[in-house]
C-alpha cells in the first residue's frame, strides 16, 4: 500500500525531507529541532529521517494513503534510539473518511531504546471502518512528563502492508456452551483471491496441543458487485474476493478448547484467529456456597444480562457490584441495575455493594490514587446525601457494604479507622435495620477483630497472594475471634505470564479448598476479567481458568471439611461431605496410583469437569493422581471416619530383632448403626501375636487391641508400611484397609545409600552411616548384591558424627534396577539396620 525508505526519489526537491510530508509544530512541539533526512542507512533502507532531541516532541505525518477496510493493514518501521530515558517513541496509523473527518488512530508499541536498530509493528489492524478512505502514517517522539535533552531517534524504512481479513462467530455469543450443545463456528475472509488455499482448523487443549486438525476449502464470491467501481486503482487490476466457511466443531467431553483457523495469505504471510470455548459439563444447580466474584468495573466487557449467565454458570454464591448512585443516575441505568440485583437474589446470590468509586457527582473529590478511607474521612456532608440515596433505593436487595475495593488497603494504613467505619456504619444503620459494613485487610496486618470493632466483615488479601496451607493457618488463628466478623478470603490466581498453566490450577483449588476447609464465610476472586489472572479474557470470552474454578465450586459448595485421610501411596487429599457420601480432593507431586476401597459407587471428576468411574481392582478402586487435583464422588465417609479414628499406639519402634514389643491398635465404630467383624495386622514377615482379632462395637464405640511385635533379622529400617484389614459387618460387609506407618529404628542412628556408575563402570554404593546419639558407636556393614560377592567393612562412627564409605561393585551396568541390601549391625548390641536400595546410574 505504501512504503517509503527516504532515498533520494523520496526528496525530489533535496531539502532532507520526504516529499508531501507534515511536521507538526507547537506547544511542546518546538520548531527549532532538527528533523531531517541523514545518510544513516538502516538494515533494508539507504537513508534515515533523524529526531535531534533537545527538549519537547517531535512528530512527523504522511500524506493520505489510500487504503480499502477490505484488508487488515499492518504497518512496520524501522527505528533507532540514543539517549532516550523519558521520552516515549512510537508510530500511529490514523483513519480517514472521504471528507478527511478522522475516524480512529492506532497506535504501535513504545520503542526500547538501544543502539541497534529495532522493528516496530503495529497490526494486523481489523478494523470495522467501513467509511475508511485513507490512512496517515505518523512518526512520534514524545515527552513523557521529564523531556530528554541531547537524544537522538532515526527512522528507517516505512512499510504499510495489506494482509486479507479473517473474522470468526460463534453461535453463542461468549464462547460458553453446555456438554451437547452443538459448537457451530462461522469464518469469514475478505480480500483474498479467487484461488485462496483452504482454510486451516485446529482443535486445541488449555495447554496448546493440537488435537484435531483439518482443511476446509472457502465458498468464493467477488467483493465488489459488477457495477461497484473498487476504490484503488490496484483493486480494480485484482479484484479482491469474499470467503465464508462454516465448521460444525466435533467437540464432546467437557472442557477448555481453542478454536484456530490459519489463512494463507500473499508473500508466504499468514493470518491466524482463535477464539476460546469452554464446554461445560452437565452439574446440579447448588443452593450455597462459599464462593464468589468481585466485580469493581461493574459488567464491563459484559452487559448486565450476560453477566447474569456466566454467574448461573459459574456457580458462584456472592457477587460484589459497585452500586453507588447519585441524583446525576438516568432511570434507565437505576432501573437496569435494580433488575440485575434482583435477578442475583432470585439466583440465590449474596450481593455485596462495593462504594469503590463515586458516582459523577463526587468524582472531582476521587481520583485513581484516592483510598476509600481517605474519602471517607470526609466530612460526612460530602458523602452522606449519595449513601442515602443508594441505601435507599438498593438497600432491600443488598444487605453487605464494602468500602472499598478488594485490592484498597488504606484502612490498614490509617489510625483512626476504626471512627470511620463507626461513622459509615452509624449513616447505613439509619436506613437499613441490619446493614453491614467491611473492607478490604492486609494478611499480614494484625486484623481489628476485638470485640468493640465496627467491622462486621474483613476482605483479606496481600501481594503475592497466600498460599494454602498459609491460608489454613491464619484462618486458624482467627478461629476465635471476639466479635464475630465473617473472614473473606482474596482468591486472586497466579499470573499466567509467570507460572505455567497446571500450576496455576493446581494453585487455585487447593487455596479454594483451604477457605472451605478454614472456614472462611466467603473466598472472592478479585476480578475474573483482570488480563493477568482473570476467569474471562478482556473481550468476555472464558479464560483457561475459568472451568478448574467453575469445577471447585461445585464439588465444595456447602459441603463440610472432614480432614483427610492416609493412602498408601501418600497422596495428599482433602475430605468434605455430609451423611454418608462424600468428596476427596487428590493431588500428588508425582504420579502415583493408589489402590484402596473407598465406596460403592466412586468416580472421579478432572478440573475440566470430565467425569468417570473409578476402575476396579477386586474389592478396591485404582485412582491415578498426580500433580492436578481430582475431585473422587462417593467417598463411604463412615469408612473414611474409620480409617481417621484408627491408630497405633507406638509408631517407631527400636531395630532390635527376635525380641518382641509391645503395641496396640485402637479403633472406633464410625458407622451409624452396631457392628461386627474381624480386623487382621500386616504379615510380610513381621510376627505378630495375635495376628487377628474379633470385635462387636456400638455406635461411637472404642477398642483397643493389643499385640506384640517381633522383628525377623532382615527387616528393613526406616518407614515401612503398616496395612490393617478389617472386616466389618455394618447394613452390609465391608472389606477395607488403613495404612499406616511404622519406622523401624528410633531415628538417631540411620544410614543413607545412594548409587551411581563411575567412569570406570563400577557401580558405586555410597553408604553414609549416621550417628546422632551422643556415644561413639561401632558397627559390622555388609553389602548383599545379586551374583556378587559380600562385602564386609566394620565402621566407627564419632558421637554427633557421621562416616561414609564406598563400595565398588564391577560390571555395575548389569546391576542397574537390581535389589542392593546393606545390613549394618552394631557390634556388642542388638541394634541390626537393614536397607534396601535399587541401583542406579544416578
Amino acid at each position: 500500500v505504501y512504503s517509503l525508505d527516504f532515498s533520494e526519489p523520496a526528496d525530489i526537491n533535496y531539502d532532507n525531507w520526504p516529499d508531501h510530508w507534515t511536521r507538526r509544530v507547537g506547544s511542546g512541539f518546538p520548531e527549532y529541532l532538527k528533523m531531517e533526512i541523514v545518510a544513516a542507512p538502516s538494515p533494508d533502507s539507504p537513508r534515515s529521517l533523524l529526531a535531534e532531541i533537545d527538549g519537547g516532541g517531535v512528530a512527523a505525518f504522511s500524506p493520505l494513503i489510500p487504503v480499502s477496510t477490505l484488508f487488515s493493514h499492518v504497518l512496520e518501521v524501522r527505528v533507532r534510539a540514543e539517549g532516550i530515558e523519558h521520552d516515549r517513541v512510537f508510530t500511529t496509523l490514523s483513519f480517514f473518511d472521504s471528507r478527511n473527518k478522522i475516524l480512529h488512530i492506532a497506535r504501535s508499541p513504545e520503542i526500547v531504546p538501544g543502539s541497534q536498530w529495532r522493528l516496530l509493528r503495529l497490526g494486523p489492524l481489523d478494523l470495522d471502518l467501513p467509511q475508511a478512505e485513507s490512512a496517515v502514517v505518523g512518526l512520534h517522539v514524545e515527552p513523557r512528563g521529564k523531556a530528554d535533552l541531547k537524544a537522538k531517534v532515526w527512522f528507517g524504512k516505512i512499510h504499510l502492508g495489506r494482509l486479507p481479513r479473517l473474522s470468526v462467530r460463534l453461535n453463542r455469543p461468549h464462547g460458553l456452551y453446555g456438554q451437547g450443545e452443538a459448537v457451530r463456528a462461522e469464518y469469514a475472509a475478505a480480500g483474498i483471491t479467487a484461488d485462496t488455499p483452504p482454510l486451516e482448523l485446529e482443535i486445541l487443549d488449555a495447554e496448546g496441543n493440537t488435537l484435531e486438525r483439518t482443511l476446509a476449502p472457502w465458498e468464493v464470491r467477488p467483493a465488489f458487485g459488477p457495477d461497484e467501481i473498487p476504490p484503488e486503482e490496484s483493486l480494480r487490476e485484482n479484484p479482491p474476493h469474499l470467503g465464508l466457511r462454516a465448521w460444525d466443531v466435533p467437540l464432546r467431553e467437557p472442557g477448555y478448547y481453542v478454536l484456530r483457523a490459519t489463512l494463507a495469505a500473499p508473500e508466504g504471510a499468514r493470518r491466524r484467529v482463535e477464539v476460546p470455548v469452554a464446554l461445560l459439563a452437565p452439574v446440579d444447580q447448588i443452593a450455597a456456597g462459599p464462593f464468589g466474584w468481585s466485580l469493581p468495573r461493574g459488567a464491563k466487557p459484559l452487559d448486565l444480562r450476560d453477566l447474569l449467565e456466566a454467574i448461573r454458570l459459574s456457580g458462584v454464591k456472592w457477587v460484589k457490584f459497585p452500586v453507588w448512585t447519585d441524583d446525576t443516575a438516568t432511570p434507565e441505568a437505576l432501573e437496569e441495575l435494580g433488575f440485575f440485583l434482583e435477578r442475583l437474589r432470585g439466583q440465590g446470590v449474596h450481593t455485596v455493594g462495593l462504594l469503590c468509586e463515586p458516582p459523577a457527582g463526587l468524582r472531582s473529590h476521587w481520583t485513581d490514587r484516592t483510598t476509600a478511607a481517605e474519602f471517607f474521612a470526609a466530612d460526612t456532608a460530602l458523602w452522606r446525601p449519595s449513601l442515602e440515596l443508594t441505601l435507599a433505593r438498593f438497600g432491600l436487595l443488598v444487605g453487605r457494604w464494602q468500602l472499598g475495593r478488594d485490592d484498597d488497603l488504606g484502612f490498614t494504613a490509617v489510625s483512626h479507622r476504626e471512627e470511620i467505619v463507626r461513622r459509615v456504619s452509624a449513616e447505613v444503620s439509619k436506613v437499613l435495620y441490619d446493614g453491614q459494613v467491611g473492607t478490604a485487610w492486609d494478611w499480614l496486618e494484625p486484623p481489628p477483630l476485638d470485640r468493640d470493632s465496627s467491622w462486621r466483615f474483613l476482605q483479606f488479601t496481600t501481594e503475592p497472594p497466600m498460599t494454602a496451607e498459609e491460608v489454613r493457618r491464619y484462618l486458624a488463628s482467627y478461629a476465635g475471634r471476639e466479635n464475630g466478623a465473617d473472614l473473606w478470603v482474596d482468591l486472586r490466581p497466579l499470573n499466567r505470564g509467570e507460572y505455567p498453566l497446571p500450576a496455576r490450577i493446581t494453585d487455585l483449588v487447593l487455596r479454594m479448598a483451604a477457605v472451605k476447609a478454614g472456614g472462611a464465610e466467603a473466598g472472592f476472586h478479585p476480578d475474573p476479567f483482570d488480563p493477568a489472572c482473570g476467569l474471562f479474557r478482556p473481550d468476555g470470552f472464558p479464560a483457561e481458568l475459568f472451568i478448574p474454578w467453575r469445577t471447585a465450586v461445585h464439588a465444595l459448595r456447602d459441603r463440610t471439611p472432614r480432614g483427610s485421610i492416609r493412602l498408601p501411596g501418600a497422596s495428599r487429599n482433602l475430605l468434605f461431605g455430609d451423611g454418608e457420601s462424600g468428596m476427596m480432593i487428590v493431588w500428588n507431586q508425582y504420579p502415583c496410583e493408589e489402590a484402596l476401597y473407598l465406596g460403592e459407587a466412586v468416580s472421579t471428576t478432572d478440573v475440566w469437569g470430565r467425569t468417570a468411574p473409578l476402575p476396579g481392582l477386586g474389592e478396591k478402586q485404582r485412582l491415578s493422581a498426580g500433580p492436578l487435583p481430582q475431585f473422587v464422588e462417593g467417598v463411604h465417609l463412615p469408612i473414611a471416619f474409620w480409617r481417621q479414628a484408627c491408630r497405633l499406639g507406638v509408631t517407631r519402634v527400636p531395630s532390635v530383632y527376635d525380641k518382641p514389643a509391645r503395641n496396640q491398635l485402637r479403633f472406633r465404630n464410625t458407622f451409624p448403626q452396631a457392628v461386627a467383624g474381624a480386623v487382621r495386622l500386616p504379615g510380610g514377615g513381621w510376627r505378630l501375636e495375635p495376628p487377628a482379632a474379633t470385635f462387636k462395637l456400638l455406635p461411637d464405640e472404642e477398642i483397643t487391641v493389643p499385640f506384640l511385635l517381633t522383628l525377623p533379622p532382615d527387616a528393613e529400617a526406616g518407614v515401612q508400611p503398616f496395612v490393617v484389614h478389617f472386616s466389618v459387618q455394618a447394613d452390609r460387609r465391608y472389606e477395607f484397609d488403613v495404612f499406616h506407618t511404622l519406622e523401624v529404628g528410633l531415628g538417631d542412628v540411620y544410614v543413607d545409600v545412594r548409587t551411581r556408575l563411575n567412569a570406570a563402570g563400577e557401580l558405586e554404593v555410597r553408604q553414609t552411616l549416621v550417628n546422632e546419639t551422643d556415644t561413639p558407636l561401632s558397627f559390622r556393614c555388609e553389602l548383599f548384591a545379586p551374583h556378587r560377592r559380600r562385602q564386609r567393612m566394620d565402621l566407627d562412627v564419632p558421637a554427633l558424627g557421621r562416616v561414609v564409605h564406598v563400595y565398588a561393585l564391577p560390571d555395575g551396568q548389569e546391576l542397574l534396577g537390581q535389589t542392593i541390601w546393606l545390613r549394618a549391625e552394631e557390634i556388642g548390641q542388638s541394634r541390626v539396620l537393614n536397607y534396601r536400595t535399587t541401583a542406579a546410574a544416578e
